[in-house]
């Protein structure tokens, strides 16, 4: 929010980049304040407000201009419980008006009132599902395991134990010393031409 201006002024603000005349654009900021329940804080401005009343504003700025999509990213991330709890059936009430509205949160709170849970990790969806009514512990302890899971792989690869790293890799337990060079048998050179040669004739097809 721009901290000089009111609330009114801020839910107006890109209003004013739509080129909406001034009374349009009063009428669509008041409205959309009051669907925040902020209708007795329009003209105070964000130093005078609590943090749960500013963000009531930020979603009223968001949703003036009817939107059908709306995204908001941790919406409750800096909220008690009680304006987290306000700020979430606000955000019902306008997906219940036929919007849809993307949360993004690390709030497994958060998460379970949604009616699609889409889990990220690393930047890689991992899990897309429809939420039937799964408790917040259930989908923190979801979220535990998969982070479990990308630790130990990035350890395992780390020392070696990642079957992918170590394919190909002398064995210590074969009876040669260690660093002495891996010696192949005449099958095992002759598997590796076979298998080269048909890599080669599949490209050659034109086959992947």
């Amino acid at each position: 929010l721009i901290s000089y201006l009111t609330a009114l002024e801020n839910v107006e603000l890109p209003l004013i980049y739509r080129g909406l005349p001034k009374r349009q654009r009063e009428e669509l900021a008041g409205e959309a304040l009051r669907k925040v329940g902020l209708e007795e804080r329009m003209t105070h401005k964000p130093s005078e407000m609590s943090g749960g009343q500013q963000q009531r504003v930020a979603i009223a700025r968001a949703i003036a201009q009817a939107p059908p999509i709306i995204l908001a990213d941790e919406p409750t991330g800096n909220l008690d419980s009680h304006s987290s709890v306000e700020i979430m059936e606000i955000l019902k009430s306008l997906h219940e008006e036929g919007r849809t509205v993307i949360v993004i949160t690390h709030d497994p709170g958060i998460a379970a009132k949604a009616d699609r849970i889409v889990h990220i990790m690393d930047g890689k969806i991992y899990k897309d599902e429809i939420n039937t009514g799964e408790s917040e512990n259930t989908i923190r302890a979801e979220l535990a395991k998969a982070q479990e899971n990308v630790t130990t792989k990035v350890k395992g690869s780390r020392h070696g134990d990642d079957p992918e790293v170590r394919k190909g890799r002398p064995d210590e337990t074969d009876g040669r010393a260690k660093g002495e060079p891996q010696q192949n048998s005449d099958e095992e050179i002759e598997t590796a031409g076979d298998i080269d040669l048909h890599i080669k004739e599949e490209y050659a097809d034109g086959t992947e």
